[in-house]
């Protein structure tokens, strides 16, 4: 199995002969120069451990994985968990019905999320190897629908209206009939594409997969699963495999294998998806397609072209150098063998053979001053600038690769003042490849949501996160809201002649991104209500209380309006204690009361207050002012 392009010149399958050269030439032209400018097949290598060029020989050289420990380390900053979805609404025209689109963006979100869940297309596990292959190339993903096809036993049969007489017809006024095949087991797909297997065509304008003329990849598929394929074509052409898979062995009796190399074109400018054979050169597939169901994700990009520089490139001098300084050091130790200078007047015979092959604590006689007998001789001084220059390689690799000593679980003697300087610097770098993968995330979650609309024709399990019916400001006093299960036709979340369906946004939880995340959101939180309680006045205020969380960078919308929402009923309270206090010094004159003396505000406030407040000043282990 090589991953060399062969066009089988014997074919009369023009398209597939023009499409295959085509990927040839940029395979020849483009992809193949820039993985060997970048290194890509040896970072890769590098990761594995494999870091030294050996010929014909057994030893093993020493070898420090800083690669791999430097991915290790940013992986799990980067994505940790099961991502969370929030499907917002986008009026784009001026009869949008804002009201009811909300009501559309939850729905859509209970049913993105449902699908995200899945664990049998399993998506943290497809973005983390992404977001490995970023590392050393690219990551691309691709979502699709899939399945089962059973014949349908009133098939050609006209569908009737709900009066069960009249058809349907379509534009033509023609009676619109039951298909022949019915799908059955509908799901979503999420597929992870190996990087040195994707084509993008050259050096286009645009960072988007869509920009450019035309995207692909290939693949190995087994014979009889495409010649099972019903939706295929040109299968009467396929005569032999490609190659083998693991469970073929390689001897006399399996000379044909198993495999087919296909691939996977889509023809952005004519909007037309291709399946090719590459070694038949046929076309086994050829359709049209609305949206291309393929996302990329870089963190380097160039100037030019859709190809990144990827960021482990930058790493490849300052491991060979590191290496090449610990393996000096071994080679040093390993050549000391301890040798000595003696005269041969000052040994007998025997005595010289015990100095020679005598065990532990040995006694040697000699004639003279002992230290003049027998004199050792001197390894070569390995020298302290190799030592130290082991050092600042690895400090080099931290600063290339923007790792710091508190990532890698390590101290240094910095003050507190630049531990803090260098950890906000540090926090600053890596939330430009959070935010990168963040946006991945919300693309791969909105073509999931688009396929799922455009696909599936049944209804769908969906886990209810607020039951329709219920306010989702709804006063947490009266109990947690349990999740429900609830069938959702796709037909709900078409917005028909109200809007486009596209007219949606999707974003994702930082929270649910990172455990890192996690903690700085902890802390922006605690920020956030100690500011509120030690400045009380700012409680007071709706949107004071909006404008000190935006301050901490807190961001949780929900507890920022459940928050405005106490601020609202303080106002109302103190109002109404004002008032109170009014009317009793008109009754009573030259008596004012002290606004404690009033229990109905004080009540008020004390049952909109939230219930973590009693909390709160244990939480923050005082009533230091917070910095």
């Amino acid at each position: 199995m090589n991953d060399n392009i062969t066009i089988n010149q014997g074919s009369n399958d023009e398209l597939a002969k023009t499409w295959l050269g085509r990927i040839k030439k940029n395979t020849e032209k483009y992809f193949d120069p820039w993985s060997y400018k970048f290194r890509c097949d040896t970072m890769e290598k590098y990761y594995y451990g494999d870091q030294w060029t050996l010929y014909n020989t057994t030893y093993e050289p020493y070898v420090t994985n800083l690669v791999f420990s430097t991915i290790e380390v940013k992986v799990p900053s980067l994505f940790f968990q099961t991502p969370v979805y929030h499907v917002k609404p986008k009026p784009t025209q001026v009869q949008y019905d804002y009201e009811d689109a909300i009501k559309r963006a939850l729905l859509r979100e209970d049913v993105l999320n449902t699908l995200a869940s899945d664990h049998i297309q399993d998506l943290p596990a497809q973005v983390e190897l992404s977001i490995l292959d970023a590392f050393f190339r690219f990551g691309v993903v691709e979502i699709g629908f899939s399945s089962d096809w059973i014949d349908n036993p009133h098939a050609d049969m006209p569908i009737l209206r709900s009066d069960n007489e009249t058809p349907f017809f379509d534009d033509d006024n023609n009676v619109i009939k039951q298909p022949k095949k019915l799908p059955v087991n509908e799901r979503i797909f999420l597929k992870r594409i190996i990087a040195k297997r994707f084509r993008v065509s050259g050096l286009q304008v645009g960072p988007k997969l869509e920009q450019s003329n035309w995207v692909g990849y290939w693949d190995f598929v087994r014979m009889e699963d495409v010649k099972a394929n019903p939706n295929l074509k040109n299968l009467d052409k396929i005569d032999w495999p490609t190659g083998r898979s693991t469970d073929y062995p390689e001897d006399d009796e399996h000379k044909t294998g198993d495999l087919l190399k296909v691939w996977k074109i889509w023809d952005n400018r004519a909007k037309k998806r291709y399946l090719f054979d590459e070694t038949h050169a046929i076309t086994l597939l050829e359709q049209d397609f609305k949206r291309l169901p393929l996302l990329g994700l870089r963190f380097n990009p160039m100037l030019e072209g859709w190809l990144p520089m990827p960021p482990a490139f930058n790493w490849k001098s300052p491991q060979d150098e590191y290496n090449d300084s610990r393996e000096q050091a071994r080679n040093h130790r390993k050549r000391f063998n301890r040798k000595y200078l003696y005269r041969i007047q000052e040994f007998e015979e025997d005595e010289l053979d015990k100095l020679l092959n005598g065990g532990d604590g040995t006694f040697v006689k000699v004639n003279n001053d002992l230290t003049q007998a027998c004199i050792p001789v001197q390894n070569a001084d390995l020298g302290q600038a190799s030592v130290e220059g082991m050092t600042v390689t690895k400090d080099d690799f931290n600063i290339i690769s923007g790792t710091s000593s508190e990532q890698r679980l390590q101290g240094n003697r910095t003050t507190a003042t630049q531990a803090e300087i260098i950890n906000q610097n540090a926090t600053i770098r890596d939330s430009k490849s959070r935010l990168q993968v963040a946006t991945f995330l919300s693309d791969i979650g909105r073509e999931i949501l688009l396929q799922a609309e455009e696909n599936f024709t049944a209804p769908i399990w969906t886990k209810m996160a607020v039951p329709q019916g219920i306010d989702p400001g709804v006063d947490p006093s009266v109990g947690e809201i349990p999740y429900v299960w609830a069938k959702v036709k796709m037909s709900d979340l078409d917005e028909g002649e109200r809007g486009d369906s596209l007219n949606f946004s999707v974003s994702v939880s930082v929270d649910s991104i990172s455990p890192i995340e996690n903690t700085q959101s902890t802390q922006a939180y605690l920020l956030f209500i100690g500011l509120l309680q030690q400045y009380p006045e700012l409680a007071q205020d709706p949107m004071l209380v909006r404008e000190t969380a935006y301050a901490v960078g807190y961001r949780n919308e929900q507890v920022i309006r459940r928050m405005q929402k106490v601020a609202e009923a303080m106002l109302v309270g103190k109002m109404q204690m004002m008032q109170n206090a009014s009317v009793q010094s008109q009754n009573t004159p030259g008596q004012t009361p002290l606004p404690g003396q009033n229990n109905m505000g004080s009540q008020l406030v004390n049952q909109n207050m939230p219930a973590v407040s009693n909390a709160i000043p244990q939480i923050l282990s005082g009533n230091q002012r917070p910095s």
